[in-house]
């Protein structure tokens, strides 16, 4: 049995353990989607004009979501940079319970 870390948080993991709540799960996904996944940041600004107009007032809420699930970091203020944190997967044994989790949960998507 391994002792879980914040290191191996995944979008997945977040999704089972209902961390992120499945009223926010869809927006939340978009929103994470749109960070930069090579580790340049990007603002939530930016974020937001990407989103469609119903859903720009949900933005904050979905980076801070992402942010207290590990995923992220950001600055502060209302055009803060938003970042993904890169090592989540230390090694390939760490990606299982991320990609478990996916198939489980949105495959079918």
């Amino acid at each position: 049995m391994t002792k879980e870390t914040n290191v191996t948080k995944t979008y997945g993991k977040l999704v089972r353990d209902g961390i992120i709540p499945s009223e926010h799960e869809e927006i939340v996904r978009r929103v994470y989607a749109l960070v930069p996944p090579d580790g340049t940041s990007t603002t939530q600004d930016n974020i937001a004009k990407v989103m469609p107009d119903t859903e720009i007032s949900k933005v904050a809420r979905s980076i801070d979501i992402l942010k207290a699930g590990g995923l992220v970091t950001t600055d502060s203020g209302r055009s803060r940079r938003v970042l993904r944190n890169l090592h989540i997967y230390p090694n390939e044994l760490s990606l299982y319970p991320h990609m478990s989790a996916e198939i489980k949960t949105r495959w079918a998507d």
